[in-house]
């Protein structure tokens, strides 16, 4: 099991909207944030729009990697902070600017990890339902995004470990 990981709640909803949205790049759905075992506790499930949520982790790297607190704003009052310490980030939720539940701390590498892992899942999830959406406009700007935030990552690792 990874040490971080971000899960896709696949229930009956998501893939009704999968299959039925034309639009499948809005589509909203549950996330479970899990680090060595231990979930990010929310109500229930982290609901967003799911590529906006992956597009800002992935942006975000740059910015956590450079010490800044990147945070990710949904449903009006919550908002879920990834706030770098040392070589790690802080997972955390806030309502109305105030700490909610626990917090999940994950080394930097795992958190980039994790992301992209769960982003090509979701990718595969997607065209499996909507095979479609393989050559559409959108699925090749969200792809080119990936790799390029992928890139930014291979770089950036490479050179630091020879520095």
């Amino acid at each position: 099991m990874p040490k971080f990981e971000i899960s896709i709640v696949k229930d009956k909803e998501l893939t009704e909207d999968m299959i039925r949205y034309e639009d499948i790049w809005v589509v909203y759905g549950s996330l479970e944030i899990i680090s060595n075992k231990k979930k990010l506790d929310f109500l229930d499930n982290l609901a967003v729009f799911i590529s906006y949520f992956y597009l800002h982790c992935l942006s975000s790297l740059a910015e956590i990697y450079s010490g800044k607190i990147s945070t990710f704003e949904f449903e009006a009052l919550f908002k879920l902070v990834f706030e770098p310490k040392d070589d790690n980030i802080i997972i955390y939720l806030l309502e109305e600017d105030e700490r909610l539940g626990n917090e999940i701390t994950v080394s930097f590498k795992d958190f980039a990890d994790g992301v992209f892992r769960s982003v090509d899942e979701y990718l595969d999830y997607v065209l499996e339902l909507r095979p479609d959406f393989v050559n559409a406009e959108r699925t090749k700007d969200f792809q080119n995004k990936v790799n390029e935030f992928k890139n930014w990552y291979s770089q950036t690792f490479c050179c630091a470990k020879s520095d």
